[in-house]
């Protein structure tokens, strides 16, 4: 169990990083979304 934890603090940091990716990716599309209802 010991040996298993480094390993699963390096899958949490890389899911917390692909996360932070992912919300920055859907605000931008969000914003998107919005600038082209404003346009309509």
């Amino acid at each position: 169990m010991k040996t298993d934890l480094p390993k699963t603090n390096l899958v949490l940091k890389r899911i917390a990083v692909k996360n932070i990716v992912d919300t920055k990716g859907v605000k931008k599309i969000m914003e998107h979304f919005a600038d082209l209802s404003t346009v309509e």
